[in-house]
């Protein structure tokens, strides 16, 4: 499992609060769009690539905000974040539908995130390490 402590991410208080909001405005926007009606396209691969861009940032923002939560974690909340609004798109009567297609963008997209993460704590450590 990756812990944080082997991954250590930056550890500002500003900087974390300021990720904070980062992740909370991406979560409300991207639920937001996500269950406003929209005009069936079908597969479309710059919607699955929206997707993945989403749900990155998320993950990004997340374990940016959170430096100490380990990486499997942010991946499994981001992945379930997206997987709930999959859900919520076919359950709620909004006009769209649940699609796997988009769930697989969002997890690709939550464990590129982490993976993003981890560059940035092996970066992080590198910079600490010459001070």
């Amino acid at each position: 499992m990756i812990s944080a402590s082997s991954y250590p991410r930056p550890h500002n208080r500003v900087f974390n609060a300021l990720c904070g909001v980062g992740f909370i405005a991406l979560i409300a926007l991207i639920t937001q769009q996500s269950l406003v009606p929209a005009a069936g396209v079908g597969f479309s691969y710059w919607d699955k690539l929206m997707h993945f861009a989403a749900y990155f940032g998320v993950a990004v923002a997340l374990g940016m905000t959170v430096p100490k939560m380990q990486l499997l974690w942010v991946i499994v909340l981001t992945a379930f974040w997206g997987g709930a609004v999959e859900i919520a798109q076919g359950t709620l009567g909004t006009g769209r539908s649940m699609s796997l297609a988009d769930q697989v963008a969002n997890s690709a997209g939550a464990i590129s995130g982490a993976i993003a993460l981890l560059m940035i704590s092996k970066l992080w450590s590198l910079l600490k390490a010459r001070d």
